[in-house]
């Protein structure tokens, strides 16, 4: 979601009502994909482990 800054001086009510809304509504229907935290994008540890 995006707002301008003026829009969220001038209109606080209606950007929380925005956000609301977004809130209640579905999920997004592709989610990015789960990483944990500090888990590299290449090989996993294991994969790492076996190429020695």
């Amino acid at each position: 979601m995006r707002f301008w800054n003026d829009e969220v001086l001038t209109n606080m009510d209606g950007v929380i009502e925005g956000i609301l809304l977004t809130l209640e509504g579905p999920p997004h229907p592709t989610p990015l994909p789960h990483r944990g935290r500090g888990q590299a994008s290449g090989a996993s540890a294991g994969e790492e482990e076996n190429k020695h």
